[in-house]
């Protein structure tokens, strides 16, 4: 496999891992990120790139850092992952539960900054 197709296969094998953790539907994050749920299947299954600055609202809706999607191995972050459910969420709830992610994730950084 070419290291282009391992990076995307990793890549989007990491996107539906943490997707699924958080019980979040193709569809769902797809509309979050303005893309097709094609799209994003596409993107799961290693068919399709994905741009950085994607990752990076990922990053914030999973409440992982961005390089956990790189990583080749599966890494039990569920100690991290807060679950929303309601029947559908919908883009705004998605985003608003994307940036309580990083604030939370941001306050912590800062905390570990100010106790060293």
């Amino acid at each position: 496999m070419k290291k282009d197709n391992a990076l995307n296969y990793t890549i989007g094998k990491n996107i539906k891992l943490f997707r699924e953790k958080n019980n979040f539907t193709q569809e769902e994050v797809a509309k979050f990120i303005d893309i097709t749920q094609e799209e994003m299947s596409y993107i799961e299954n290693s068919k399709r790139e994905i741009r950085i600055t994607v990752l990076d609202r990922l990053s914030n809706l999973f409440n992982i850092p961005m390089k956990y999607f790189l990583m080749e191995n599966t890494i039990d972050v569920s100690d991290s992952i807060m679950s929303f459910r309601s029947d559908k969420l919908d883009k705004d709830t998605l985003g608003t539960i994307s940036l309580i992610n990083k604030f939370a994730s941001n306050y912590i950084n800062l905390r570990k900054i100010i106790d060293e």
